[in-house]
């Protein structure tokens, strides 16, 4: 497909997948603008606040192609106000998609892996939606209604995400460098991407015209345990310092928790050039220094 490129607007431009895209998409001197639940004191920068109907919502001029990144991500968030969270989420992104749709504009909108059951390893685009959790029920449902903008729409898929510092993994490293036990939960899996091989999808789809629903993921699920034994190695310590724990063990409540995070990306192989992402690669290459 051949790239084109026109006026970009990437919505949700403080989310961490949404700052990135737009720094990428700057850096290979497009024009985009971008929006902020805060005022900006930026030309480039407008106001869009989705706890608000963006029904009637403009920006500065008629993008050819926009990014929805913006919403309530969390999952706890989402479980704990489902019907505050649905609002913002489902139905005011949906709201603007189709004020965009109206106006000529492409969207594409970054979806998850939770709007499947994760019954098996490898789930394919066309599989049945069964989203297990609040998040992934709001997903499914944009998922659905987008479906009827055609080739207006596309749909990104992803596994997990980890952007170049993570907490989680910086936290284990600071614990096993003390000769701390860290506990990380057995019965938990992921099948990690890099968050600028999700950036790189994203703008393949939007500058190459895709539409329908794109997946990208991991090439395999691994625990957060065996993570957590991967960052050990990494750093020499004993593995005597890996205690694997279930949820119920240490009191925490998982919000989602298939048995496969894993998505079949042979779409996104054939038509973008990105194949399942080596998932030992993703984990090595995050930072674990203290700084």
């Amino acid at each position: 497909m051949k790239e084109r490129a026109g006026k970009i607007l990437v919505v949700g431009g403080d989310g961490t997948i949404g700052r990135a895209l737009c720094a990428e998409l700057l850096a290979r001197g497009l024009s985009v603008t971008t929006t902020s639940r805060r005022a900006g004191h930026c030309a480039d920068i407008v106001q869009l606040d989705l706890v608000q109907d963006p029904e009637d919502w403009l920006p500065p001029s008629i993008p050819d192609l926009a990014f929805l990144c913006a919403g309530v991500t969390g999952l706890a968030a989402c479980a704990q106000d489902p019907a505050g969270t649905a609002r913002i989420n489902v139905g005011h992104v949906l709201s603007l998609a189709r004020r965009l749709a109206g106006l000529g504009c492409r969207v594409v909108y970054p979806s998850t892996n939770l709007v499947l059951d994760g019954n098996r390893p490898f789930l394919p685009a066309d599989s049945p939606l069964r989203p297990a959790c609040e998040y992934g029920r709001q997903k499914a449902e944009v998922e659905r209604q987008l479906a009827a903008l055609g080739p207006l729409a596309a749909v990104l898929r992803m596994t997990k995400v980890l952007p170049p510092k993570v907490p989680l993994l910086c936290g284990w490293a600071k614990s096993l460098r003390a000769g701390e036990c860290v506990r990380p939960l057995s019965d938990l899996v992921m099948a990690p991407v890099p968050l600028l091989i999700v950036v790189e999808a994203l703008i393949r789809i939007g500058l190459r015209g895709g539409s329908g629903i794109y997946q990208v993921s991991g090439d395999r699920d691994v625990s957060y345990a065996e993570a957590a034994a991967m960052v050990a190695r990494r750093l020499g310590c004993s593995p005597s310092l890996i205690r694997p724990a279930t949820a119920d063990e240490i009191g925490v409540t998982l919000e989602a928790a298939p048995r496969h995070t894993t998505l079949d990306p042979s779409r996104a192989e054939a038509e973008l050039g990105i194949a399942a992402i080596d998932v030992a690669r993703t984990i090595a290459g995050i930072p674990i220094d203290d700084k």
